[in-house]
């Protein structure tokens, strides 16, 4: 409806301006006496820019629709320093428009219709080259980087581990959860597979997803300009949190290495994993299982609920039994964290 009401109040525009033209421009040129050639001119002039106004009111108001419609939905990643930059371009760009609007101000009518194309082209112009030159440009006391009020990506793998699931109860993540349309795409795929592995994976992540989307509703699907790329899905993902100024959350350890180096801050669930294991400390005592012998003579291992292995220097003999035992040390590897013990 307001498309429609803007064609007709913008045809009429053009009906008066054809007219203002014919009037000021075209009569000029015309011998006196053609009273007929007068009228015809004065219907062309009208007909014809009415209709463009008409014509060009209708494609603009769709370009512009389309526009908003995407700009509403990113308006919320733009940073108060690219709104800084953005609007020194646009000075800029409207300085120069003004200074090279100068020597055709003189001109009937056709002066200031190329003045004002002259401030919408170049300030459009100075805002895109300062938006596109932001990094080149030094404004450090603005240039904050965006956390997303909070908000974080799930890695495919998160969503296969599944343990997700239960940090989410447990009430430690908040802000809005964001799963990019391109990693459901790579489940699906691998849910499609002809490998049983990736067949099961693939299902599990659709699942974990599903349970998050709609019986959480912790989490949403988003679209976003990297879905049709033929990039690899860690390249998407680094790119769009970049873009986004959102964390990633996963559990690849490579994905968390790329991401550091990029400035990208990642939480990895095997960090805290790791972070929230139980501590022991030399000269604690507690039971444990001996399940099987070690590597050395006389050794037995046994883990601890949190799946940290003990090495038992005199448990051998007790496998397959429960006794009590010291600690004396404990190691940290990159595997994780070693436990000696010994039976007293």
């Amino acid at each position: 409806m307001l498309g429609k009401m803007l064609r007709i109040v913008f045809g009429a525009i053009g009906v008066l301006t054809g007219y203002t033209i014919a009037d000021t421009v075209l009569m000029n040129l015309l011998a006196p006496g053609e009273p007929g050639l007068k009228v015809i001119i004065y219907l062309s002039s009208c007909l014809v820019f009415g209709t463009l106004m008409f014509y060009f009111t209708g494609l603009l108001f769709n370009v512009f629709t389309r526009f908003f419609g995407k700009a509403e939905s990113s308006v919320s990643n733009v940073t108060f320093y690219e709104v800084v930059i953005g609007t020194m371009g646009l000075v800029v760009g409207l300085i120069v428009a003004n200074l090279a609007s100068i020597p055709f101000r003189g001109l009937p009518i056709a002066g200031n219709a190329i003045s004002i194309l002259l401030n919408i082209g170049l300030g459009i112009g100075g805002i895109y080259f300062a938006i596109s030159r932001k990094d080149e440009i030094n404004l450090d006391a603005f240039r904050k980087k965006k956390n997303g009020d909070g908000s974080k990506i799930l890695d495919s793998c998160v969503l296969i581990d599944g343990r997700i699931i239960d940090i989410i109860k447990s009430g430690f993540l908040e802000g809005r959860i964001m799963v990019p349309n391109f990693i459901v795409k790579e489940l699906q795929a691998m849910a499609d597979s002809q490998d049983q592995t990736k067949r099961s994976k693939g299902r599990r992540g659709l699942e974990v997803l599903e349970a998050m989307v709609k019986e959480l509703e912790f989490a949403e699907v988003v679209e976003t300009e990297f879905d049709e790329t033929g990039q690899e899905t860690d390249v998407k993902l680094l790119k769009y949190s970049g873009k986004s100024k959102c964390r990633i959350i996963t559990t690849d350890y490579n994905l968390n290495k790329v991401a550091a180096v990029m400035g990208i801050s990642v939480l990895n669930l095997n960090e805290l994993a790791q972070a929230v294991k139980k501590m022991a400390f030399p000269g604690e005592k507690f039971y444990l299982n001996i399940s099987k012998e070690g590597k050395e003579n006389g050794q037995g291992i046994g883990y601890l609920d949190d799946g940290a292995m003990v090495i038992v220097e005199n448990g051998r003999e007790h496998i397959g039994k429960e006794r009590q035992v010291t600690v004396t040390s404990i190691t940290q590897t990159s595997a994780g964290r070693l436990i000696f013990a010994r039976i007293e």
